[in-house]
């Protein structure tokens, strides 16, 4: 069966649903043309998989697989409402200087989503450490006018956020 970019599919041996994000044409022993799909985990981990292997749980209707890849910035709800704001600039333009992967060069050309959210401190932590826990990156930016801490972050576009960034507040600019 050929797999469609952003199906919902599994994989035997693997407990979770996966999303179909990427798929290319491999020759396999006798020279026979197939398909190998990359899939993407909750946590954002991709694997390749041959068609064989995989079988559908279900199809989106009409997206484009860049519709699922975004960039978080977080800001920090303690903050001056003028220092969160502008912080949110500045790390996000620093992310967009650290960062160089392919998946970050395809949010740049086709995406630019982002989400910015105001967190606790404790979730500000948390969000850190989910994303370390599964080998993410980020960028913090602190405040010389706020004594020095950190403010805000940015984490590396990704098409999956570890399931705790669904709970995050949405910042509502005021």
């Amino acid at each position: 069966m050929n797999f469609k970019i952003l199906d919902r599919v599994c994989v035997k041996d693997i407990d979770e649903v996966l999303t179909v994000v990427d798929y290319k044409h491999i020759f396999g022993i006798a020279k026979e043309r197939t398909l190998a799909y990359t899939l993407s985990d909750t946590s954002g981990c991709l694997y390749d998989y041959e068609d064989y292997e995989i079988e559908l749980i279900s199809r989106p209707i009409k997206k484009s697989k860049y519709d699922y890849l975004k960039m978080y910035v977080l800001v920090k709800n303690t903050a001056p409402i003028g220092l969160g704001i502008n912080s949110v600039g500045h790390v996000t333009y620093s992310a967009c200087k650290k960062f160089d992967s392919q998946i970050h060069k395809e949010w740049e050309t086709y995406s630019n989503r982002q989400v910015t959210c105001l967190v606790s401190e404790e979730e500000f932590k948390q969000a850190i450490e989910e994303i370390e826990k599964i080998g993410g990156k980020y960028v913090l930016f602190n405040e010389n006018d706020w004594n020095d801490q950190d403010i805000s972050v940015a984490f590396e576009a990704r098409y999956n956020f570890p399931d705790i960034f669904k709970t995050f507040k949405l910042h509502s600019g005021g």
